[in-house]
């Protein structure tokens, strides 16, 4: 039997089908019955509790780190209009200092992405709802200045463009060295819109660092074996740029199961590098997007599928032919964690891979892992808890040398979603 599509499953963002949403609900209740298992972190602390409007609300998205380790990343709600904010986190050095840098209200709402920081500090960030009747969507270009950051730059989406954009802006550059605005470079934002386009199925469009728009590919859906509703971050091989940018959809390929996708700029052609099958052996309806490590290897999760339909962490590896996929991990299984949305991270060594689930755990409200990028070595690092923080959403986690970061939906003092760190 076919998966149907499903977009982003949680608070704040579209449900996805019956069959998805009731998969993850089973997903969650198997593991909250097998809790316990893992021992107790020592690493995790809350960097900032979300208090709610006027405050932000309901991270989805991860967060980055500059230079200085402040911390910038979005929320869903929250905010004056609670239509979502931007907001940074100031390492003051004994701690964390917050302050909401934008916050939606006629321009648009419900951001849900990691923001993206170009050379000269500018943030870019998608949003999930339009600001004005027929936008579905769109993008936004935060500048600092001596009052803070202004809203420099706005691109609103249409539904025959796409909609409801909800992924992270990747940022690709060529030319000389330097600043990329002052000699020569040229800079590249690529993201999926995760609805719409010329056929209904999703796009992935391009951008400027101006926000001029480029429409680059409208998927075609299932009945022509192509992917559908492309979802989370897309990548590039590091080594070789040129290849293009991989990516997934929520639903498409074969057996309607979700792909992983190649798109070449200089063909300007798609291609489908693996269907998921779901059931026991494979994984399915993946909205993670995915990451690419210097050997050119795909990683990502599933949100349902394998032997607990609880999801999966898989493996695209690169041959001389293509593609092979493995299923490096399978969850759900004795108090592990369940339903994982966000794509994993890459240590900073590349031989370990970091991620979260959205459920199971010993508290049923997700968990932070480890696995070695071949697959051994598996382990639970953190049990999330509602007073600490749960649920964590499709971010990725900022990885530094010593720790990671990211963020949760809900829980924490104001129930209302957390920033957290864990000391690797």
């Amino acid at each position: 039997m076919g998966f149907a599509a499903a977009t982003l499953l949680g608070s704040g963002c579209a449900a996805g089908s019956q069959f998805a949403s009731t998969s993850l609900q089973s997903a969650a209740a198997q593991a909250r019955a097998v809790r316990g298992a893992e021992p107790q972190s020592t690493g995790y602390a809350v960097l900032y509790a979300f208090a709610g409007a006027p405050d932000g609300a309901n991270p989805w998205g991860g967060v980055s780190l500059d230079q200085n380790d402040d911390v910038f990343g979005t929320t869903h709600a929250g905010g004056t209009s609670s239509r979502g904010t931007v907001f940074e986190l100031t390492n003051t050095g004994s701690g964390y200092s917050e302050s909401i840098v934008h916050e939606f209200g006629s321009d648009g709402n419900s951001p849900d992405a990691t923001p993206l920081e170009d050379d000269l500090a500018n943030l870019y960030v998608t949003y999930e709802g339009g600001a004005t009747k027929g936008s579905a969507g769109g993008v936004v270009e935060l500048s600092p200045g001596a009052d803070g950051f202004q809203e420099t730059g706005t691109f609103d989406f249409k539904s025959t463009r796409g909609a409801a954009p909800a992924s992270p802006l990747l940022e690709v550059t060529s030319g000389s060295f330097g600043s990329k605005r002052q000699l020569g470079y040229i800079s590249t934002l690529y993201t999926p819109a995760s609805k719409g386009g010329k056929y209904g199925f999703g796009s992935l469009a391009s951008f400027s660092l101006s926000l001029s728009y480029t429409d680059l590919y409208n998927f075609r859906g299932p009945a022509k074996g192509d992917g559908a509703y492309p979802t989370g971050a897309v990548a590039i091989d590091p080594e070789d740029p040129t290849l293009g940018v991989y990516g997934s959809t929520t639903g498409g390929g074969s057996a309607n199961a979700g792909t992983v996708f190649q798109y070449e700029p200089t063909t300007k052609t798609e291609t489908v590098l693996y269907s998921f099958k779901g059931g026991a052996a494979d994984g399915a309806a993946p909205v993670s997007g995915v990451i690419v490590d210097t050997s050119g290897n795909i990683y990502g999760t599933t949100q349902i599928g394998g032997p607990n339909n609880a999801g999966v962490l898989f493996k695209l590896t690169k041959g001389t032919s293509g593609f092979t996929e493995s299923v490096l991990h399978a969850f759900g299984a004795g108090g592990d964690g369940a339903a994982p949305l966000a794509a994993p991270s890459l240590s900073a060594k590349g031989n370990e891979l970091y991620g979260t689930t959205s459920a199971g755990g010993a508290n049923g409200v997700g968990t932070i892992y480890a696995i070695g990028i071949g697959g051994a070595g598996y382990k639970v690092l953190h049990s999330f808890s509602a007073p600490s923080g749960s649920t964590p959403g499709t971010g990725s986690l900022a990885v530094s040398p010593t720790a990671l970061y990211g963020t949760t939906e809900s829980g924490g003092a104001g129930s209302a979603g957390v920033v957290f760190s864990f000391t690797l």
